[in-house]
C-alpha cells in the first residue's frame, strides 16, 4: 500500500498510469487541513475507464494521459492558455480513437511522426472548437475571430512548437 502526497500533475499522470500496470493499492492525498482527502487512485482509474467510448481501449488511453499531459503543459512543455488537461482528455474518452493513438505514440521514438503530429493538431483544433485539422489556420481563425484583438498567449501553438 502507498500513501502519496504531492502538489504537481506530473506525478499524478504518471502514477495513473504506473497504478493500471504495476501498483497494488495506492492513495493520494489532497487537500490541507479539515479540507484533507485520501482519494483511492483505482477509483479515479475506474471513474476514467468507465467514460470511455466503446472501441477504446483501456491500456491504450492509459498511456495516452502522458501524452495528454506532455501537450497540455509540463516542467519540459510549456501550458495552453485556459485549457485545463481534463478538458484535453474528454475528446480522448468519446470518439477519441485517433487521439488515443496519437497520445499513447507521443515518447515511443525520439522523432515525432507525422501521423502522431496530425493527431495531435485534430485534438488541439478540437479543443479549440473549431473543425479544421491544421493549427496554423486554427491561429488564424482565432485572431479573425476576435477582430485581430488577441493576446499571444491566448493563441493555441503553431505546427512548428507544436
Amino acid at each position: 500500500m502507498y500513501l502519496l502526497r504531492w502538489h504537481f500533475s506530473d506525478s499524478f499522470f504518471f502514477l495513473l498510469l504506473a497504478h493500471s500496470r504495476y501498483l497494488g493499492k495506492c492513495y493520494k492525498k489532497k487537500g490541507t487541513g479539515a479540507k484533507t482527502r485520501i482519494i483511492e487512485l483505482s477509483m479515479v482509474v475506474n471513474s476514467l475507464e468507465k467514460q470511455l467510448d466503446p472501441g477504446i481501449d483501456r491500456h491504450c488511453f492509459m498511456e495516452a494521459l502522458i501524452g495528454v499531459h506532455v501537450i497540455t503543459g509540463c516542467d519540459t512543455s510549456s501550458a495552453f492558455s485556459g485549457k485545463g488537461k481534463w478538458k484535453t482528455v474528454q475528446p480522448l474518452q468519446r470518439k477519441g480513437e485517433r487521439y488515443v493513438r496519437a497520445m499513447a505514440s507521443i515518447g515511443e521514438e525520439w522523432a515525432v511522426s507525422k501521423e502522431t503530429l496530425k493527431g495531435m493538431e485534430a485534438l488541439v483544433c478540437q479543443l479549440d472548437g473549431k473543425k479544421c485539422q491544421n493549427v496554423d489556420m486554427l491561429r488564424y481563425e482565432v485572431h479573425c475571430a476576435r477582430g485581430g484583438k488577441v493576446e499571444p498567449e491566448a493563441l493555441p501553438p503553431c505546427e512548428s512548437s507544436l
